[in-house]
């Protein structure tokens, strides 16, 4: 998988907020965006998750990448547990068949993106860490 492009993708396109929904198929949504807490929404087989941030001026940097079975359940354990869940200000889903595509995605999108909060697969995160 070289190219971050899936023409085979699936997206849950969004009424209530206008999303962004890129070229990966990939839809993001503010956190507060009602469509996102719409567990009829979840019943795909495998969910890729990212988690950004929306700065001044409109950048937005990303902060976390995951795969799921349930976006709804991994989401709000997120909210939960992690301390910088309030830096979190949209969400981006993207579907896909297998659990072995969603890995694939997983961990090229964090190679490429180097997201602030993922350790595995992210080569600088993870030096940092240590």
């Amino acid at each position: 998988m070289s190219s971050l492009a899936s023409p085979a993708a699936k997206s849950s396109p969004c009424l209530n907020c206008a999303p962004r929904i890129d070229q990966n198929g990939l839809t993001t949504c503010p956190v507060k965006c009602k469509h996102l807490w719409d567990m009829r929404l979840y019943n795909w087989a495998q969910t890729i998750y990212m988690l950004w941030r929306k700065r001044r001026g409109g950048s937005m940097t990303l902060l976390y990448v995951g795969i799921t079975g349930n976006a709804y359940f991994r989401i709000q354990q997120h909210k939960a547990q992690k301390s910088w869940w309030p830096q979190v200000t949209h969400v981006g889903i993207k579907t896909v068949d297998t659990r072995e595509e969603a890995k694939n995605w997983e961990k090229l999108w964090i190679r490429e993106l180097g997201p602030n909060y993922n350790v595995v697969h992210n080569t600088d995160r993870a030096a940092s860490q240590r």
